[in-house]
Formats: C-alpha cells, sequence, structure tokens
C-alpha cells in the first residue's frame, strides 16, 4: 500500500511538474497580440496623463465604448481610458488604479454587471493571462481571494501552450489585439466597421455580492484621502441583455442607491437597441460610441460647476 502511494505521489508531481513548466514557458505570439498587452500603455497614460484628468475604470465597455476626444472637448480635462478586460476583475482595476492617481483627478467607475455577482470580481482567465503573459510583477497587487479564482484558468491556459495557432500563421488582429488603442486609450479600430453576430448575454449567475459595493466605499475613502473624486455609472449594453438580466442589474442598482457612493446615472440610461452593437453585448458600434459619450457628458454636467 504504501508502495502505491509513493507512485500515485511520484504520478501527479510528474505531471505537476509538466503543468508549471507549461505555464512559464514563453508567451506565445497569440497572447503577446492579445490587448491585455495595452497594460504597458494604458498605466503610461495613467503615469503621463497631464492635469486637470478624468479616469475611466470598467471593462470594455469602456475599451470599445467611449469617445475620449469629445469627453475631452466638453470639460476641458485630459481623459484616461483605464478600461480592461472584465475578467480581469473590479478588485484588480481599483487597486492598480489607485497606484497612479493625483490630487484633483476624477474617477468615473462603469462597471459591468457581472462584477457585483458571487467571486466574478476578483477575475478570472484574463487576469491569469495579465499574470503570466504580461506582466508577473503584479502579483504584488493581488489579495487572498484573487488566488481562489486563479485556480480554474490553469488547465486551459496550459493547453494553449501546447496549441500550434498560437505559434503559427499568427495574424493581428485589428480588433482585439494589443494595437488597437488611441492616444486616450479608447479602441478606435471598430469604428469604421459593420455590425457582427453575437449571441445575447446568458443570466448573470450567482448571488449578489455586497461586499463588492463596500469594496468600492473602501476605494472611494482611499481615494478621497488622496484629493480625488469618485463617481459611478453605468455600463453600455445591448437593449435584449439587458431585459434578460433586467432583475440582476435593478439589484445592483438598489444597492448602490444604499450606499454612500456618488451615483450619476441610472442604468436604463446606458441601453441601446441591438443595431447599435458591434460584437459583444458590452461594445457598441461608433454610432453607439457616440450616443454613450454624450449621455455620459450629460451625467458629468457637474463637473462644469467644479
Amino acid at each position: 500500500m504504501k508502495l502505491f502511494f509513493k507512485k500515485l505521489m511520484l504520478y501527479f508531481l510528474f505531471f505537476g511538474m509538466i503543468i508549471l513548466v507549461g505555464i512559464l514557458a514563453p508567451t506565445t505570439p497569440r497572447a503577446k497580440d492579445y490587448l491585455l498587452f495595452s497594460k504597458y500603455q494604458k498605466d503610461s497614460l495613467l503615469m503621463k496623463t497631464e492635469e486637470p484628468r478624468i479616469i475611466f475604470i470598467g471593462g470594455s465597455n469602456l475599451i470599445y465604448g467611449l469617445n475620449s476626444e469629445t469627453i475631452k472637448d466638453s470639460f476641458d480635462m485630459n481623459p484616461v481610458n483605464a478600461g480592461s478586460l472584465v475578467s480581469v476583475g473590479l478588485i484588480f482595476m481599483m487597486d492598480n488604479t489607485l497606484e497612479y492617481v493625483k490630487k484633483g483627478d476624477i474617477v468615473v467607475m462603469a462597471p459591468e454587471y457581472q462584477h457585483f455577482f458571487g467571486r466574478f470580481a476578483y477575475g478570472g482567465n484574463d487576469l491569469f493571462r495579465l499574470l503570466f503573459d504580461v506582466d508577473m510583477s503584479e502579483f504584488s497587487q493581488l489579495r487572498l481571494k484573487h488566488y481562489f479564482n486563479l485556480i480554474k484558468p490553469i488547465p486551459s491556459y496550459f493547453v494553449s501552450k501546447l496549441n500550434p495557432s498560437h505559434y503559427f500563421n499568427v495574424q493581428k488582429d485589428s480588433v482585439h489585439g494589443a494595437d488597437i488603442f488611441n492616444e486616450y486609450g479608447d479602441s478606435s479600430s471598430h469604428w469604421k466597421l459593420g455590425k457582427r453576430p453575437f449571441p445575447v448575454m446568458n443570466p448573470i449567475k450567482g448571488k449578489l455580492n455586497k461586499s463588492i459595493i463596500r469594496e468600492i466605499e473602501v476605494f472611494k475613502t482611499k481615494l478621497n484621502n488622496k484629493g480625488v473624486e469618485l463617481v459611478i455609472t453605468f455600463p453600455v449594453i445591448q437593449d435584449a441583455s439587458f431585459d434578460i438580466n433586467q432583475v440582476q442589474i435593478s439589484k445592483v442598482y438598489e444597492e448602490l442607491k444604499k450606499s454612500d457612493l456618488k451615483i450619476i446615472s441610472d442604468p436604463e440610461n446606458y441601453k441601446l437597441p441591438d443595431s447599435l452593437m458591434f460584437d459583444q453585448p458590452y461594445h457598441p458600434l461608433k454610432t453607439g460610441v457616440d450616443i454613450r459619450t454624450n449621455r455620459l457628458i450629460t451625467d458629468l454636467q457637474f463637473l462644469t460647476s467644479n
């Protein structure tokens, strides 16, 4: 029996070492062209953009759904679109941004609704890839709860390292690649493209995680201590996906209204018809980008009185 368990342990150790070597192997050419590598550009914008500044935090609803130049023209402030991928997780987004804010900044947060349910805000596949493909030093920003979410992506990440298509005949991705961003951090590469077919969003699963709103309140306090103001808005979203998740969205909105956070809009203001959406429920076409941006400008009119 002892010999059996010894062999079993050696078996798991052997395959564990193979998986570890695979995970730590160099980043594949395909992964290097993924928009996660824009983190360097986004962090550089957060460091170097001159005051007065307005910083946007959220997922790809900001990457693909904001025209920062219009924001700049409207408020005479320098915008930084720090939007990342949704499964990087809201907690990491907040902690990363906190490092770069400066006194007098305005931070506008537009989280996707999934962040408020279950453990989603602590990241997933894209946070894993950001750490192992982009910058392992970002492990220093992780909290204990992040590590529980980083177990599930291991198999798919390991398999991707063995996939020949990640190494050969890799073409630049003009829509989801690392070089799609303009000088403000917006993706404008899809502005001249037409609508692509995509499925509506599935119902958001899990229980409303009220502790995420408490985390945002803590973030607000830390910002205020640095002389920075935080306001909360909502993501642009396809109307059909909004309707499917209306109960969940209402729960988020009602809980936010109970907090001491400054809410500058309501969720319905940012739902758009399917005809204005590009390739995902949170990604509008250029016409939708302009509508969302103009609605956000209206909600941010308090900036003109500051």
